[in-house]
């Protein structure tokens, strides 16, 4: 395959059906109000729109690019404590109303993740393969003991309390910030997409496919590489800041790298490299670990394990790939 291909990955959410998709999700709410279930699934589709979020921009860095970082929580923690942070002192500090609190909170969560990005970007993608990886684990596991000793300002292993939800369009009413978290995820989803089908999309892409076929050509790919690893890391961070807003409430958790474990596995399970695939993955581990924790404690991880194996072992291209196999063979038996 020519390293400047166009990604097949465009046409996906057509195939798979969105406009029907997206008319349930934003009919949801509706069923809690006629009482067909508990506010309960709201506040659960929130948290995988949050999800699906942080692993759009991890889609980009290892789907697209190539860069399995092992370290992404970082983002996702650092967004989750500058959200919180402010939301809890900007109008002490600031003398900002409430309602502007989380805008206030979602742009710093972004820009100090492109910041931290780009340093640890500008080190990390110096190095390839298994050495990436540890690397960005290592980053992740800095940060993680800072915020686990910085007690005074992250509140260290009490994690960070108190954190005042914002009142802008009053979405700190469950159902109006289910809402919001989905435009938010929308725009996200557009932004990704249209970066991914630009000529710098397919860049990463050769990027991934040969890199020094890439570099042969005349591309500045460790460039190109820290451009997609920042932007990766904003668009993560910015899911960190949904989370503070959702929870009111951040942990030292986020840093960890059982964190960065999760997103990896919720993006080959729904399929790296297709943008809709992790966040269905997201979606599939987030809904079980729910429904099996709540009945089975902590032996819901072998189940998830399990299933996990069966997809690298049979459909290595996870659900995406199961779905293009019976979408051909549907169309094979029609002919």
């Amino acid at each position: 395959m020519s390293a400047l291909t166009q990604p097949r990955r465009a046409k996906l959410p057509f195939a798979l059906g969105w406009i029907p998709v997206l008319l349930l999700l934003l009919l949801l709410p509706l069923g809690a109000e006629l009482q067909l279930f508990s506010n309960f699934y709201i506040n659960l589709f929130t948290k995988i729109f949050i999800f699906s979020v942080l692993l759009l921009g991890y889609d980009l860095l290892a789907g697209f690019t190539g860069m399995v970082s092992f370290g992404h929580a970082m983002f996702f923690g650092l967004g989750a404590y500058t959200t919180g942070l402010i939301l809890i002192h900007s109008q002490a500090l600031f003398g900002l109303p409430p309602e502007l609190t989380i805008w206030l909170g979602m742009l710093m969560s972004v820009l100090l993740c492109a910041v931290v990005g780009m340093i640890v970007g500008f080190l990390s993608i110096r190095t390839h393969g298994v050495y990436f990886i540890f690397i960005t684990l290592a980053f992740a596991q800095f940060f993680h003991s800072v915020a686990f000793h910085w007690s005074d300002v992250t509140g260290g292993e009490n994690g960070l309390p108190g954190i005042k939800a914002s009142t802008f369009l009053g979405i700190d009413h469950q159902t109006n910030y289910y809402y919001f978290v989905l435009a938010v995820l929308l725009l996200c989803y557009m932004l990704i997409r249209r970066v991914v089908n630009s000529p710098f999309g397919r860049t990463l892409v050769g990027i991934k496919e040969n890199e020094q076929r890439m570099q042969f050509l005349g591309y500045n790919v460790r460039r190109y590489k820290w451009a997609a690893f920042v932007l990766s890391g904003s668009i993560s961070g910015l899911a960190g800041a949904l989370l503070a807003q959702q929870q009111l409430f951040v942990s030292t958790d986020l840093f960890h790298w059982l964190m960065s474990a999760e997103v990896i596995i919720m993006t080959w399970l729904g399929g790296v490299g297709t943008l809709i695939g992790p966040m269905l993955g997201g979606a599939i581990v987030i809904f079980f670990e729910d429904f099996f924790s709540s009945w089975m404690a902590d032996n819901w991880l072998m189940i998830m394990g399990f299933v996990y194996v069966m997809f690298v072992l049979f459909s290595p291209r996870g659900l995406i790939g199961l779905i293009e196999k019976a979408r051909h063979a549907l169309t094979k038996g029609k002919e």
